[in-house]
Order: structure tokens, then sequence, then C-alpha cells
């Protein structure tokens, strides 16, 4: 009878963990979402002063929500100690709901019908995937055991894991290249053949110099600043595969964080051995990359298509990779299997379609200069500006961490 009281308890205390994981998550996303919405108001502010660290309004809005996107980024790792990483992957997409509802209360930006579906379709998603964690298995290795997660890497499935990782993003890595370099080829036989005809040109104007040296002068400062060659979508989509990949490894090392420190409550020699160390600088190193490859693929591409291929390729691998190095996968039953996976692609169709609607209206805010002007019918350094605004400013809406300003 002692027995059976003892298994319930566990069960109950398994339960509470995870739903505890799952309420920090929602409620860090809350917070993110309050905290773009001032950022936004900071950004939409007329007077703009240029400190060293940072392009933006230096309003206080901005700052103050600033700090709240730091405490919503707290919350989601220390939900990390409670809930498996494979739950948690799904349950940050909560941070586009709660932009989309916040945004249309305090900034007015009316949701359509696209942005209620999917918003609906994403809460859907995400409840199905919490249905599935609560019909898994109870085994004894539910409860958060930093001891195994750091021992992850004597699993095999995570290093295979973790061989197709580095596998796929040199394969992208080689095709980027490849295809920069050919583009960048292709534009100076463009740029020496208009130089050659320019030239030419000018020598058949010997008469009248100074005049035709004003006009070639017009003539070389438009040619030249046109868009010789536009990049094709593949390679906007590859640098947001690319980001995504390794984004998705900033979940997994957290976790890893949070075991090393969890260890070192009892055991300060731990902090002593070099894996503490090593799992914060690979935690460095992706975050760094993520927002590397991110911004060349919005400088490089549109942000509709990069920011929803980077969220559903980050939300794909984060979950996957939690499955493989936790051993998520052994609590999870047939019947919890199918319901995650159906959540799971559900969550991430609505994703990529309420992603970019968030990025339609974050570039309203990013570049008020340039207001429901589609870059086409920008000039190159106009485009350039504007991307790089929008791309320090995408990494806040994406549910990861306050590091936009690296």
């Amino acid at each position: 009878m002692s027995m059976l009281q003892l298994e319930k308890i566990y069960q109950m205390d398994s339960m509470m963990s995870l739903i505890m994981g799952i309420f920090l998550t929602v409620v860090g996303s809350i917070f993110m979402a309050i905290a773009n919405t001032f950022m936004k108001l900071g950004l939409s502010d007329t007077k703009k002063k240029k400190y060293m660290f940072t392009n933006y309004s230096c309003d206080m809005k901005w700052y103050i929500g600033f700090v709240v996107y730091c405490f919503g980024s707290f919350l989601h790792i220390i939900a990390l100690g409670f809930a498996p990483a494979s739950t948690l992957a799904p349950m940050n997409s909560f941070g586009l709901i709660a932009n989309a509802i916040v945004a249309n209360i305090y900034l007015n930006e009316k949701l359509g019908k696209i942005e209620i579906i999917s918003t609906m379709g994403i809460f859907f998603g995400i409840s199905i995937c919490a249905c599935a964690s609560f019909l898994c298995d109870p085994k004894d290795d539910v409860h958060f055991n930093p001891i195994n997660i750091i021992e992850s890497w004597k699993n095999p499935w995570y290093i295979f894991y973790i061989f197709v990782s580095i596998f796929l993003s040199f394969f992208t890595l080689i095709y980027l290249n490849h295809q920069e370099n050919k583009i960048i080829s292709e534009n100076e036989e463009i740029y020496a053949t208009k130089r050659y005809i320019e030239l030419n040109m000018y020598d058949e104007k010997k008469d009248d110099v100074e005049n035709g040296n004003n006009l070639n002068a017009s003539l070389n400062t438009k040619r030249l600043s046109e868009t010789v060659n536009v990049y094709p979508k593949t390679i906007g989509l590859s640098y947001g595969f690319l980001a995504g990949l390794i984004g998705s490894q900033c979940v997994l090392e957290i976790k890893e964080i949070v075991a090393f420190l969890n260890i070192g409550l009892t055991n300060k020699h731990i902090y002593k051995t070099p894996l503490p160390h090593l799992c914060f600088i690979f935690l460095v190193i992706s975050i760094y990359l993520q927002i590397h490859f991110l911004n060349l693929g919005l400088t490089r591409g549109d942000a509709t298509l990069v920011v929803p291929t980077y969220y559903v390729f980050w939300t794909f691998f984060g979950t996957l990779g939690g499955l493989v190095k936790f051993n998520e996968i052994e609590n999870f039953n047939f019947n919890s299997i199918l319901l995650f996976l159906a959540g799971f692609v559900l969550t991430v169709l609505f994703i990529s379609i309420l992603a970019v609607q968030e990025i339609a209206f974050l570039r309203k805010y990013v570049d008020k200069e340039v207001p429901d002007i589609s870059l086409d019918n920008l000039d190159i350094h106009a485009q350039v500006l504007q991307n790089k605004k929008l791309s320090k400013q995408v990494i806040l809406n994406m549910g990861l961490f306050p590091v936009s300003l690296l």
C-alpha cells in the first residue's frame, strides 16, 4: 500500500514539474511580448540619438523593454530545469501569440483573419504537444537529473545528431560560398562591361569635356548604384536554415549549463573541470553565429522568407536535439509520439504564417523613414541600412536571448 502511495506522489511530482516548466515558459513569453511592445514604441520615437553601442532610439521605453526581455529570457532558462527541452521548444512559439495580442491592444496593430487563424493554430498545436507530454510513461529519469544531462555526450544518438548537424552546416556553407562567389564574379563582369561602355562614351564627347564629365558622372553614379545582380531566394533561405540550426543548440547548451550549476551547489569542484567552461564557450559561439548568419540572410533576402525559415528550423532542431540528447524519447509511448508529432507539425505550419505577419509589422517600427515602401523601390544604401536595423531587432522577436546589441 505504501509503495502505491509513493508511486502516486512521484507521478504527481513529475506532473507538477512539467506544469511548472510550461508555466514559466508561457509567463516568460508574455514578458517578452510586453518588452517587444516597449521596444517598438521606443523605435517609433522621432527623436533618435545615436550612442556608441546602439543605432536605435535611446528613449527610456526601449531600455525598459530590454530589461523586461532579459527577465523573460531568464524565466525560459529556469523552465529548462523543470521540463524536457523537446516540450519547451514548441512552447517558445507562444511568444508569437503574445506578440500579436499585446501589439493589438497597445499598438493598434489590427489582427486580420490570417493572424487570428495562425494564432489559434499555434495555440492548438502547442496545447497538443503539452497533452502529449502529460501522456508520457513516468520513469526514473523523468526528474531533472544533472548527471544524466552531463553524460549525454556518451549517447550515440546525440553524437549522430551532432554529426548530422555539422554535416548540414558545412554543406550549406559550401553551397553559400559557391553562390556568393558566382554572384561576385558576375557582378564584376557586368561592372567591367558598364565601365567600358562609359569610357567609350567619354571618348566620343571630347569636344565638350566639362559637360561630358558631368554627364558621365551622373550616368556613372546612376548605373553603378543599381543592383547588378539580385540575390536568389535560396541564399536567404539557406542563411535562415543555418541560423536556425545553430541557434537551436542554445537550448541544449543552456540546459547543460543549468545542470552544471545544479551540481555546483553541492560540489564546487565541478567548476575546476573543463566541461562547464567549454559548454559556456559553445553557448557564446552558438549565439554569435546564429545572429551573424541571420543578419547575412536578412541583408541578402526578404525577411518574410528568412525569418519563418529560421524560426521553423530553430524549433525543429531544438525539439529533435532535446529528444536525443536527454533521452526524452524514452518517456514517450506510441500514442504520445503520434500526438506530439501532430501538434509539432501544426505549430510549425502556423509559426511560418504568423512570423511573416509579425515581420511585416516590425518593419514599420524599425524604419519610420521608409514606411510602406518595398525594398525593391529603395536604393542600395537604404536597403542595407533598413536590413541592418531589422536584422538586429528581429532577434528580440524570436523568443531567444537579449543579445541583439551584438
